[in-house]
């Protein structure tokens, strides 16, 4: 893997919005080259606040507060990763300091997702029939004009939470409200369903220039009105034209919106009725469930965290284009569980020893009591793997399914995890 300047620089303050389990990482990075880390989040038990130099207490939406935090703690950089809701204030605060940053309108324009849209639209993107509303009468009639099955989302909240598919009228005006509920602006966007087979990109902008050299394959559970990712695997395997779209398209937006540097992701459907390749999310930030942090430099040996805090902090590095990328694969998985109480957990510790698995992350005391599946909160894992190729690591990914076994009490029997 690639090695960026790893000198210590005890003198050097670093922000960073959040503490949570997808900061983590970025945290460990900061630290890992002697960097001050200063860590804001509103109180809890997020696994970042151990790990960081220092800790403040506060909302990271709130940037007349961050902006305050920043100037009093003497920061030479603000960064965050995988939180949505932290990328206009750590835009905003970046702009008022004069640091690296993104930009205040193309955080803006990469955390609303009508604005997204609209950017779609302008620029000849292929992206789903959509609307914005704040009431769900005028919502019910635009899906009658698109027809059913549709996706209805919050403008400006990310992690499928608020989220569903709508494949009838009956209880629209509840689930609107479940969706409204979530929204900071108090809008909904109302999107046509599009079906089809599912893709995320991944890369790294420099000045501008975007450098997307990541894909890989996606994966849903069986849920009705559901939209939860069970694996994703990055591979080479991919076909051409497919990745060739994906790159096209989202260059054209990056260079339109311009940012200055950053990670960016983008979700994609290859749709089955026209065979187009549609952007269904794109953000200026690296992707959770350990993809950026972990995955990519598994499959890739190429680091895009390293990248981001070297630019936060204006030194001079080689571009991520003149990187030797890897050809390898690397993906993760996750399960659900049936609402009931964990009656049995074996082979958890297993899971970890089996050859080509990078990292497990399952908790499952026993007698935990499990809740009904909403949101992607509900997902086990993730367990890492990586291999040679993409059969390798689903091959991986089959074992650790053989080697779990757990049972769960439920109101009809015992069940077991549910991987599909």
């Amino acid at each position: 893997m690639e090695k960026l300047n790893n000198s210590k620089m005890s003198d050097k303050r670093i922000l960073i919005l959040g503490a949570g389990k997808d900061q983590v990482p970025l945290i460990i990075k900061a630290k890992s080259r002697g960097l001050y880390v200063i860590v804001i989040s509103p109180g809890g038990a997020y696994p970042g606040l151990k790990l960081a130099d220092e800790v403040v207490y506060a909302n990271v939406r709130d940037a007349d507060r961050v902006l305050e935090i920043a100037k009093e703690k003497h920061i030479d950089a603000i960064l965050s990763d995988q939180l949505d809701i932290a990328v206009p204030t750590v835009a905003s605060v970046a702009v008022e300091l004069g640091l690296p940053g993104v930009g205040v309108d193309v955080a803006e324009t990469f955390t609303n997702k009508y604005k997204m849209r609209e950017c779609c639209q302008r620029l000849g993107i292929p992206c789903p029939a959509f609307h914005s509303f704040d009431n769900a009468s005028e919502a019910t009639e635009f899906i009658r004009e698109i027809g059913l099955p549709a996706v209805i989302k919050p403008i400006d909240f990310s992690g499928s939470r608020g989220v569903q598919i709508i494949d009838r009228e009956e209880g629209f005006e509840h689930r609107f409200e479940r969706s409204l509920e979530l929204s900071k602006s108090g809008k909904v966007i109302v999107e046509e369903f599009v079906a089809g087979d599912e893709y995320v990109s991944q890369g790294f902008v420099e000045g501008g220039n975007p450098h997307i050299f990541a894909f890989a394959e996606r994966f849903k559970f069986y849920f009705a009105d559901t939209s939860i990712f069970n694996r994703t695997i990055f591979s080479n395997e991919i076909p051409v034209e497919f990745r060739e779209k994906m790159r096209d398209y989202h260059s054209v937006l990056i260079e339109d919106a311009s940012p200055n540097f950053g990670c960016t992701t983008a979700e994609w459907i290859h749709s089955d009725k026209d065979g187009k390749i549609y952007l269904v999310e794109t953000a200026i930030r690296g992707a959770g469930v350990r993809m950026t942090s972990d995955l990519i430099p598994l499959a890739y040996g190429i680091d895009p965290q390293e990248y981001l805090i070297s630019y936060a902090l204006g030194e001079d590095q080689n571009s991520t284009e003149e990187a030797e990328l890897n050809d390898l694969a690397a993906g993760y998985m996750t399960f659900l569980l049936p609402e009931g109480k964990v009656v049995k957990a074996e082979g958890i510790e297993e899971v970890g020893k089996i050859p080509g698995v990078a990292r497990s992350d399952i908790s499952l005391p026993l007698n935990t009591m499990t809740a009904p599946v909403q949101d992607k909160s509900a997902r086990y894992g993730p367990v890492l793997v990586h291999g040679e190729n993409r059969q390798a690591v689903m091959d991986i990914m089959k074992q650790v399914e053989e080697v779990l076994d757990i049972q769960v009490q439920t109101s009809t029997g015992l069940q077991g995890p549910i991987y599909r």
